[in-house]
């Protein structure tokens, strides 16, 4: 006769598992835990809410539901800096057209924008 089990918060499943990093569940008796959002991360196991997602530092971001991990974010297209840290907006001159810890490209020969943080030359 197979077995039932009331899971408390923080647990899931039929033999009620500890959410892993990344994961949280908030309500009693639930079959899985749900998935912090992309742009959030979370790095410790058995939470009971979404608030305990972490957002990622300002003017980065990520695109993985269930980042377990700060590094997870990345600088912003226009912004450079290292993953997880500040991320820095891209001088006059320069451009970056991707996401990630690169550094801003100076824009090409007889060309120049004014314009901070541009991320097309």
């Amino acid at each position: 006769m197979p077995h039932s089990f009331i899971c408390d918060v923080t647990h899931s499943g039929p033999t009620c598992t500890l959410c892993a990093e990344g994961k949280y569940q908030a309500n009693t008796a639930e079959t899985g835990c749900d998935e912090c959002a992309s742009g959030k991360y979370l790095d410790a196991t058995g939470q009971d809410a979404e608030g305990h997602c972490k957002t990622c530092p300002a003017n980065s971001g990520n695109n993985l539901a269930a980042s377990t991990a700060e590094s997870d974010c990345r600088c912003s297209a226009g912004w450079t800096g290292l993953d997880g840290g500040v991320c820095w907006l891209c001088a006059a001159g320069t451009y970056k057209a991707g996401v990630g810890n690169a550094a801003c490209t100076n824009c090409g020969a007889d060309k120049y924008s004014t314009a901070v943080g541009q991320i097309a030359e």
